[in-house]
């Protein structure tokens, strides 16, 4: 039992590795009291986002590189702390990869989302958002479960907008389901 992550940043000339990560991580009661993931209502488009990185790497931009490179060390540096089962470990590796998003493109952080990260303050050990579209989904994890209670309450006492909401995360057991928010 595990979840499957293909690493994506291989160089050309490579194949693409996959590993495997202990669900088990997710299963743990004092990392799934502080885990949680909030649909922020804030999207924006993968085209949009993707176009300058993708023109950036095209021309050899020493920076975008990098900060590509980068990105594969903490997605690494997340993967080992999965193996050893240490939240404070994967904590550190999701603050890495927000910080290196951000240097990828200035504009992941939108002001409607830094202002749910401002609400979250001192509860909030990490965060990040998934996928290529930068906005619809905020990964976070609390810094206690108390932590994870008192966001759960400010963001639900008064949410962003009409579409945001917490979403339950759980990992499948029988492959890919797809469903709508």
């Amino acid at each position: 039992r595990g979840v499957k992550l293909v690493e994506t940043c291989a160089g050309l000339d490579q194949t693409p590795l996959v590993r495997w990560a202990p669900s088990s991580f997710f299963e743990n009661p004092d990392v799934a009291d502080r885990v949680l993931l909030y649909y922020t209502g804030v999207t924006r488009l993968a085209r949009n986002i993707l176009s300058g990185i993708v023109r950036g790497i095209f021309l050899n931009s020493r920076d975008r590189l990098a900060t590509l490179d980068a990105i594969r060390r903490a997605a690494h540096f997340v993967y080992d702390a999965l193996q050893r089962d240490d939240i404070e470990g994967v904590a550190e590796g999701v603050r890495r990869s927000w910080k290196l998003n951000q240097r990828l493109d200035s504009g992941t952080n939108v002001p409607d989302v830094q202002a749910i990260l401002d609400t979250c303050g001192e509860d909030l050990a990490a965060a990040k958002l998934l996928g290529a579209g930068g906005g619809g989904y905020l990964f976070m994890i609390a810094s206690s479960a108390e932590s994870a209670g008192r966001i759960r309450a400010k963001l639900k006492k008064s949410p962003p907008n009409e579409r945001s909401r917490f979403v339950d995360m759980t990992i499948s057991e029988d492959g890919l389901h797809i469903t709508r928010s």
